[in-house]
């Protein structure tokens, strides 16, 4: 089974249409509100018995108009956490992989620029306890609509990491009553925004 193989046209331009709709409302927020959603939302975040228990964590280096998670990356490093990020695989498209990154002289430019762990510095690393996990929306029952690449939902049909906390973290208006969803779709077991954290009643 994969996200290739079980698409549907009809939810194809559902999510087409929602993550037009989501662009469009991070788009509109300013740089200053934007900083100040992520600061908020991460700091529930590191309030959290969620992050103080976590040893592993995997993160994400956030793009333009995502939550940001620098506070989460710098906590963590801090605080003597292993740290997991996402690495994208130049040979097989749509491939994503978590790596061990020991701190920010472990980054290179990766995929569409985006930072990566560079893996001849990875150190060996535990499963994660948490992983946080980027979104253009979530809904109530912890679902999530990604930027249409599938590499998180393969990714989690290749490692589910039955052990991990999956913590989505956006702004309050990217959480929505409902999204359409496919059968592969694995919701988050909480949400973190700049209203707090949520948990989510049997994910």
């Amino acid at each position: 089974m994969s996200a290739d193989s079980l698409s549907s046209p009809c939810g194809a331009a559902a999510k087409a249409s929602l993550r037009q709709a989501m662009i469009r409302r991070r788009k509109a927020l300013s740089a200053e509100e934007r900083q100040a959603l992520s600061l908020a939302a991460q700091q529930h975040v590191l309030d959290s018995p969620l992050w103080r228990n976590a040893r592993c964590v995997a993160l994400y280096a956030a793009l333009a108009g995502e939550t940001d998670t620098s506070a989460l990356l710098e906590n963590a490093w801090a605080g003597g956490r292993t740290v997991l990020l996402p690495l994208c695989s130049v040979k097989e498209r749509g491939r994503m992989d978590f790596c061990a990154c020991p701190g920010k002289h472990a980054l290179r430019p990766g995929f569409a620029g985006i930072p990566e762990p560079d893996p001849a510095l990875a150190p060996a690393a535990p499963p994660p306890d948490l992983l946080v996990v980027p979104g253009l929306a979530f809904d109530c029952r912890g679902f999530r609509l990604g930027m249409g690449g599938g590499y998180y939902d393969r990714f989690f049909l290749r490692s589910p990491l039955p052990g991990a906390v999956r913590l989505g973290l956006a702004f309050s208006f990217q959480v929505l009553d409902a999204l359409p969803r496919e059968a592969w779709d694995r919701p988050v077991h909480a949400l973190g925004t700049e209203k707090g954290l949520l948990w989510i009643p049997n994910p």
